[in-house]
């Protein structure tokens, strides 16, 4: 706005667009261009957008340094659907500390095949899917001292369970990523099932595992092939 003062600017995000009625009028807004510049979310991508004349990527560091085995799949992801909105005039800008990051360039390549080479293998050696089924327990509590107690108590019980032809591998007790929502502390636990191949996936794995998850209270959350770590 202070360097631009005459265009008409747009945010979209959970806090200016709490529903899809107001995601929609912002969408449709920009879409009319009776607003010049659209700032947001990865919701932007919820809808079909014209081709834009410029897009950029504000501190992408942020994303390609989460704490997720993801991140890198989902830098990939943004970046290519934003070229896919990206008239043929202008490149994407990308804000980062570290431009020479193996990923910015494989995507500025278009390199997908060594890309995916470099994240199956990495996926394959740290028990991440396809070459494992992950879980992830969350418990929260308002009091921070209790919450990381429970936390600790379940992975110790949860480890000194013996069930016959079961592999797994229970994480540390970690505060979540955003230790603090809604005036509650979450701690988590995620669990890796390593698997070498999706037949494992069968009815006496389902058993086994799911006796391991009969163990878990009821007052916490149990994720399956969660779509995020944090």
């Amino acid at each position: 706005k202070k360097l631009f003062p005459s265009l008409t600017i747009l945010r979209l995000d959970r806090d200016s667009a709490p529903n899809d009625k107001k995601h929609s009028l912002i969408i449709k807004t920009f879409i009319e261009k009776r607003a010049q510049v659209l700032i947001g979310t990865q919701m932007i991508f919820n809808q079909n957008l014209p081709a834009v004349d410029l897009s950029a990527v504000l501190s992408l560091d942020t994303l390609l340094n989460l704490p997720d085995f993801l991140s890198g799949e989902k830098t990939w992801q943004i970046i290519n659907l934003l070229k896919k909105i990206s008239s043929n005039r202008l490149p994407i800008f990308i804000q980062t500390y570290n431009p020479e990051n193996q990923i910015l360039k494989w995507v500025a390549e278009s390199n997908w095949q060594e890309f995916y080479q470099n994240e199956i293998a990495l996926r394959k050696e740290l028990n991440f899917p396809p070459f494992a089924q992950l879980i992830k327990l969350s418990f929260r509590h308002r009091q921070a001292k209790i919450a990381a107690q429970e936390a600790k108590f379940l992975a110790t019980k949860l480890r000194q369970v013996n069930l016959k032809n079961l592999n797994v591998i229970i994480g540390e007790t970690l505060p979540a990523f955003i230790p603090k929502e809604g005036g509650y502390y979450i701690w988590q636990i995620i669990l890796k099932f390593p698997l070498k191949n999706i037949k494992e996936k069968n009815s006496e794995f389902l058993k086994n595992r799911n006796a391991l998850l009969s163990y878990v209270p009821e007052n916490w959350l149990i994720e399956v092939d969660p779509e995020s770590l944090l």
